[in-house]
């Protein structure tokens, strides 16, 4: 979830966003499922397809609600 940068001025939001886009990316998703302790796998990825590069509400990258933003620290805030 990203930060809302108009609450949070100090908010590095390119660095979250990049963040966010390596995550739910296939080499995101690839670190997290091989992710393991004493060869026991602990995370198990699910981001959907196409998630890549959208926000919360009808931004220039998409709309999706899918990409677990809510409340009022997502950026770009749920229309009302």
């Amino acid at each position: 979830m990203l930060v809302n940068p108009e609450k949070y001025p100090s908010v590095k939001k390119e660095l979250g966003q990049t963040f966010i886009d390596w995550l739910v990316s296939a080499e995101g998703q690839t670190a997290i499922a091989g992710y393991k302790i004493d060869g026991q796998q602990l995370f198990f990825p699910n981001a959907e397809k196409g998630l890549e590069r959208t926000h919360c509400s009808g931004g220039e990258r998409g709309t999706t609600r899918s990409n677990g933003c809510q409340g009022d620290d997502a950026w770009p805030p749920f229309p009302a």
